[in-house]
């Protein structure tokens, strides 16, 4: 492998790792003690720590070795680097820690982008590959550490979070050059915390803004306890067409920061509605809940296998919640309907239709606003766009409305 004497060198650096939630005083304080370097040494011995990624390290004390190439064994390789200097041995290990649950295919998106220097090509080229995030996260350290902080968030809201849609007139241009950023920190902004912008970024051709939320009051816990604690809240935004995404730990904050977010463009009129769907009273007079079940039975891999009825029709109107696992609820309606024709023949009188679909739970919520406009809601856990936005289709054909995604938080 071709070697340079002037390659950037690996510096641990604990407030960098802090600021992308990994304990970086915890492992730079207590590398001496058994329980933290030896949670480092045992993680290198995974397949998640390629030897390539060690290899990094390797290139750092080559020089104060005997040994002219590192040893074949990760773990052999860990102890005579720690022997020598184990400054890159606590990037790796922070690597590791900040790559857990984090998509390869967004630590590649940046990493594809890096130019690295001649003496690291070699090493550069070999993990380009898959099953490498920690390799390429250490280069990212090296090079990039802003593309970090952008995997950070495109992971964070990844996981469960509410989310509040916004929709322009039109497409807007530059919208990250164009907000100003000192009234964004002061839309998100709350009573007890403070909001700073902490990175803006591109991704596949839509642009995002980070914001992070500090307790006013919060110090470093990781300087003096084992706990892990995440000290900020973060809101991202996502610029995409017309639309615009926000993404907080509060369903209720993610839905102000949307109202307010128009007036922190500096150089255009942006006023950012909800991109809900509402339809007139109307709506739903030719198609009953009954015939909606039906259609979406029919459809491929969908199964109605609950309803509640807010007003079941029977008797003294009781509320009626039926619910199977996984089966067709349909037969049971019909049961019910033989007694009763007037159940569940009228959408007002539905709270909830459940859906079961490739092993995911929809929760549809028709609803009629204060001005009985028709619009419908739905929930599910673990979604990824791409279902959603499939799901949002198949119910649109039937519905004839496009059902609009609301976090259970």
């Amino acid at each position: 492998m071709s070697t340079s004497s002037s390659i950037t060198p690996l510096k641990y650096d604990a407030d960098t790792w802090i600021d992308l939630e990994v304990a970086g005083n915890l492992i730079n304080n207590k590398w001496t003690d058994d329980e933290k370097r030896g949670a480092a040494r045992n993680s290198v011995s995974r397949p998640a720590i390629n030897m390539d990624a060690v290899k990094i390290v390797w290139e750092q004390v080559k020089g104060k070795s005997s040994r002219t190439k590192a040893k074949q064994s990760k773990s052999d390789t860990f102890d005579h680097i720690d022997s020598l200097d184990p400054e890159g041995l606590k990037c790796l290990y922070a690597a590791f820690e900040f790559t857990r649950g984090i998509k390869e295919k967004y630590i590649s998106y940046y990493y594809d982008q890096l130019t690295v220097e001649p003496g690291y090509q070699d090493l550069y080229d070999d993990l380009n590959k898959q099953g490498r995030r920690v390799g390429k996260t250490l280069f990212l350290y090296l090079y990039d550490q802003d593309a970090l902080k952008s995997i950070f968030s495109l992971s964070h809201i990844d996981r469960p979070k509410p989310k509040a849609i916004g929709k322009n007139a039109s497409k807007i241009a530059n919208p990250t050059g164009n907000i100003d950023i000192g009234k964004f920190e002061d839309v998100a902004k709350s009573t007890n915390r403070e909001a700073r912008k902490w990175c803006d970024f591109e991704y596949e051709g839509d642009e995002y803004i980070t914001i992070k939320r500090h307790y006013r009051d919060a110090v470093d816990p990781q300087a003096r306890t084992n706990e892990e604690v995440e000290q900020a809240e973060y809101v991202v935004t996502r610029f995409y067409d017309k639309f615009v995404d926000v993404y907080t730990e509060k369903n209720t904050t993610a839905s102000s920061i949307r109202e307010q977010l128009g007036s922190t463009f500096k150089s255009q009129s942006v006023q950012f509605d909800s991109a809900e769907e509402r339809k007139p009273n109307t709506h739903f007079n030719n198609l009953s809940p009954f015939d909606a079940i039906q259609a979406i039975d029919k459809l491929s891999k969908h199964t109605v296998m609950g309803v509640k009825a807010s007003d079941s029709g029977l008797s003294n109107g009781p509320r009626l919640t039926m619910r199977t696992e996984g089966q067709k609820i349909l037969p049971a309606i019909r049961d019910i309907r033989n007694v009763n024709s007037g159940f569940v023949d009228d959408m007002r009188d539905v709270a909830q239709i459940v859906i079961s679909k490739d092993g995911k739970t929809y929760t549809l919520f028709p609803r009629q606003a204060d001005s009985y406009e028709w619009y419908v809601r739905y929930q599910a856990a673990g979604l990824t766009d791409d279902e959603r936005e499939e799901f949002e289709q198949d119910m649109e054909k039937i519905l004839d409305i496009q059902p609009f995604y609301v976090s259970s938080n």
